[in-house]
């Protein structure tokens, strides 16, 4: 499952930066306290990155706050754990309908494979001229 870019992983990229500001802390102060690598540290903030309960658990702890105070803080700004189960849902989805693409694909014939290619590419009506108006 695809994750970043989530809801959830832009708040909590959010909740580390509140956090973060109100604890007077840089970044990089956040980074060297909690043990992680400059590109993870990065990517977290961004919010482009899923992070794992340990890492939630070391930045926290950098910061002075309950890894628990950020959780709850993240899913409140991504709009409850409806919305984030209902993004969670559609991500799946995705997944499912590409896993079965990827599958009817594997099972098709060089020619009919090369059939899809063109269809996907050709579009029929591109081929003809439109009609004079006078």
């Amino acid at each position: 499952m695809e994750t970043k870019d989530s809801r959830l992983n832009k708040a909590m990229a959010h909740a580390i930066k509140v956090a973060r500001v109100d604890a007077r802390m840089t970044v990089e102060e956040v980074r060297l306290a909690a043990g992680l690598t400059v590109s993870t540290m990065n990517r977290v903030v961004a919010g482009s990155r899923d992070i794992n309960v340990t890492q939630i658990g070391r930045i926290a702890g950098a910061i002075g706050v309950t890894p628990s105070q950020l959780v709850k803080k993240a899913v409140a700004e991504a709009g409850g754990m409806e919305a984030i189960m209902s993004e969670v849902a559609a991500t799946n989805d995705l997944d499912a309908q590409r896993a079965k693409r990827q599958a009817t694909a594997s099972a098709m014939t060089p020619e009919e494979l090369e059939a899809e290619r063109h269809a996907a590419t050709t579009d029929p009506e591109m081929d003809t001229d439109e009609p004079e108006h006078h």
